[in-house]
């Protein structure tokens, strides 16, 4: 896992994604916090790898979950999530998630 993450920010994000998304499956289902943060992980690095309906795909997932978590750290990954897909806004598929992950990247959680 620390070797994807690496390898994800020092931008080598095809095998990164490779690293990153077999080792995001091993962290259990009951770990929310853990897995949104490697998943988003691995939405940074297919977005890197311009593989963008995967990350979609990943990013979607987790909002299914990310609501119930109020983490700074995986705001500033979803920001950062945000700036990239901006960059393909015009797909459809990018444009229907943007609005709802750029709330979540904002969003905090009532204490």
């Amino acid at each position: 896992m620390a070797r994807g993450w690496c390898l994800q920010v020092l931008g080598h994000h095809d095998e990164a994604l490779c690293l990153l998304g077999a080792e995001a499956q091993r962290i259990p289902a009951h770990a929310h916090r853990a897995r949104a943060r490697f998943e988003v992980r691995v939405a940074l690095a297919a977005l890197g790898a311009n593989d963008v309906d995967r990350a979609c795909a990943t990013l979607r997932d987790l909002l299914r979950v990310a609501p119930g978590l109020d983490s700074a750290t995986l705001r500033t990954d979803l920001r950062g999530c945000v700036r990239a897909l901006s960059r393909h806004r015009r797909q459809p598929a990018v444009a229907e998630l943007l609005p709802a992950l750029s709330r979540q990247a904002s969003r905090r959680t009532a204490a």
